[in-house]
């Protein structure tokens, strides 16, 4: 993937993604404006282009940082754009407006997408950690908090691994493919989780973004495997 089309990713989640990313959550909706705005990039429906299949995850992933409904919007079909079963929120899977089955290329968006939300968590974590201090020292240089970021990182790194190898073998085979996603899935919803530990009391408030990525990485993994979700 080009440096100027990742540029573009990120300029575009950082600065028209995350400010929308809590309205989004509360409203169950994504704004036309930013999908018009997604057109106006050609991020929208970039499974049908010549775009590799890991270039295509790094994007969902990058834009999953900021909102994770918006990164699946980068695998939808443009026809299908703006329908309720694009919108990640709890509400979308209780009322059956997400769907119960996915082809391989969509699975693996919606993998990536996890991914893309725990990477953040994580990222807040250690912001968080190195920014708090006790006992006269960072909180990230308490080798046990230390080594909790250090455990979620790697589990993302192999997660991630996992998923663009599987991606780029065009013999996976569906169990293969289910596995693969919903494992990723499963751990990025571990990673939001401890990402919550970390901050202590203030995870769970609606203030900071964690207790919502740990939302959203639990409809994800539902989403990739729903009957396997309570696993």
């Amino acid at each position: 993937m080009s440096d100027l089309l990742l540029d573009v990713v990120r300029s575009f989640s950082d600065r028209q993604v995350a400010p929308r990313s809590a309205d989004i959550d509360a409203a169950d909706e994504i704004p036309d404006e930013l999908v018009d705005a997604m057109r106006e990039l050609g991020l929208v429906g970039l499974t049908t282009t010549d775009l590799d299949a890991v270039s295509l995850l790094t994007v969902i992933e990058q834009v999953a940082r900021a909102c994770p409904s918006v990164a699946l919007l980068v695998a939808a079909p443009d026809g299908t754009v703006g329908q309720p079963r694009f919108t990640v929120g709890l509400r979308g899977l209780r009322t059956g407006a997400v769907p119960t089955t996915l082809d391989g290329p969509f699975r693996y968006a919606v993998a990536a997408a996890a991914i893309g939300s725990a990477q953040y968590a994580h990222d807040q974590s250690v912001l968080y950690l190195s920014s708090r201090r006790a006992f006269g020292r960072h909180l990230i240089d308490i080798p046990v908090l230390r080594q909790a970021t250090s455990t979620m990182h790697a589990r993302l790194s192999h997660a991630r691994h996992a998923v663009h190898a599987s991606a780029r073998d065009t013999d996976s085979s569906e169990t293969d493919v289910v596995a693969v996603t919903f494992d990723a899935a499963r751990v990025a919803t571990a990673v939001a989780y401890s990402a919550i530990e970390l901050h202590g009391g203030y995870g769970y408030m609606c203030e900071y973004p964690l207790e919502r990525i740990a939302r959203d990485c639990v409809s994800l993994r539902a989403l990739v495997a729903p009957s396997f979700a309570s696993a």
